[in-house]
């Protein structure tokens, strides 16, 4: 490709980002432009966030690495682009090389560009600059398009927290108006019954309580909107838990549960922020009894497995669906059953376990079978800041 040819393409390119109508519209566009300036037979566009698609261009989806592989592999690549010939088995016969792009942003690859070549690629000077030139352009356009997408996932989420909002906390404040409206009517004998109405008074409030600080939580914690520094320290997690377990022993009881705390001895302190944690495994220990039948068992687990830390809580409820298990760390997502018509909750508290795990470089999942109760764990590495000897060589 001549320079002239080259100028001719990056004046399109700009073009196509400046006048085109939606950013979905300009990534084929950019696919073509890139693929034509490098001389590939065929192109792929692989964008990993908010969520998995594949854009293609004179290759078969179905002939491609699952995307949930390239995601991974995607990270190891340090450079602009490389080039190599290991390719996927259903397109090794027609092809010999393949040069991979990642697209970053905020330091994490969000998307990665394929070129397919029957020989491997020639690229001169020009070329390599041109090639980075479209790529810088595929960056802005999915950038944008991801940032749309947010804002309208934003949208959306604000309309839920509205919805869930004003239907969970009327219930509370529906029973603290009725023994108000009692106690002023004087209908009643407060002396008799106010032992009974401070006890639901104290469980509205408290409800109330619980409502709102997962509100602010969800806000604070969110890797992609939260404002929240981490404020790490040395913390040992098996004494954690054992305080959160203490702290839930009286609404345990109520529901003759039996709950416990097990913990292996070679869990180290680690350096974590301690109220995220906290916060992150009090939500998993009251799910565990709001959603377990009465008499039942809750364990809580603190060990380590290979290089991470394991949090576990166990119960012997109903369990959950394999249909609902791949939703449940969602925002506001419930699950909905008749056995769970009076607990009350905003679908936040299981999206604060996720996002406090990701803060640390963790994540959170769950196992269940139907009938047989659930196992929530949130995994925390045993590496980088979360390292006691990280934060003293820092």
């Amino acid at each position: 490709m001549s320079a002239t040819d080259g100028f001719t393409l990056l004046r399109e390119t700009l073009d196509l980002i400046a006048h085109s109508a939606t950013p979905e519209l300009r990534l084929p566009r950019l696919l073509e432009f890139v693929q034509a300036s490098t001389g590939a037979e065929a192109a792929w566009f692989a964008v990993f966030e908010p969520s998995l698609a594949y854009l293609t261009q004179n290759v078969d989806i179905d002939a491609l690495t699952p995307l949930e592989e390239l995601v991974e592999f995607a990270q190891t690549i340090s450079e602009d682009f490389i080039t190599s010939t290991d390719l996927p088995p259903a397109i090794q016969d027609s092809y010999q090389a393949i040069l991979y792009a990642p697209i970053h942003y905020k330091q994490r690859v969000i998307a990665l560009l394929g070129l397919l070549f029957v020989q491997p690629p020639q690229l001169t000077d020009d070329h390599a600059g041109l090639l980075s030139a479209l790529i810088d352009g595929l960056a802005i356009v999915t950038i944008e398009t991801r940032t749309i997408e947010r804002h309208q996932q934003l949208m959306r989420n604000q309309g839920e927290f509205v919805r869930i909002t004003t239907h969970d906390l009327r219930s509370p404040l529906t029973v603290l108006k009725g023994i108000i409206s009692m106690m002023e009517s004087g209908t009643v004998d407060l002396n008799k019954l106010m032992p009974n109405y401070v006890q639901k008074m104290a469980s509205a409030v408290h409800q109330m309580e619980m409502q709102v600080d997962n509100i602010q939580d969800a806000g604070r914690y969110d890797l992609e909107t939260g404002f929240y520094e981490l404020q790490r320290a040395p913390t040992d997690l098996i004494e954690l838990a054992h305080k959160i377990v203490k702290n839930q022993l009286q609404p345990a009881e109520k529901q003759e549960l039996k709950i416990s705390v097990e913990a292996s001895d070679d869990v180290p302190i680690v350096n974590v922020d301690s109220n995220m944690l906290e916060r992150a495994i009090i939500n998993l220990v009251d799910n565990a009894i709001k959603y377990t039948p009465n008499g039942g068992t809750i364990l809580v687990r603190v060990y380590r497995e290979d290089e991470k830390i394991i949090i576990s809580v166990k119960d012997n409820g109903f369990g959950i669906s394999a249909d609902n298990l791949p939703h449940l760390f969602t925002r506001y997502y419930r699950v909905r059953r008749r056995e769970h018509h009076r607990v009350k909750g905003t679908g936040l508290g299981l999206f604060i376990v996720r996002s406090a795990a990701a803060q640390h470089g963790g994540e959170a999942h769950a196992e269940s079978i139907e009938g047989q109760g659930a196992t929530f764990f949130i995994e925390i590495p045993l590496a980088g800041a979360n390292l006691i000897n990280a934060a003293v060589d820092a």
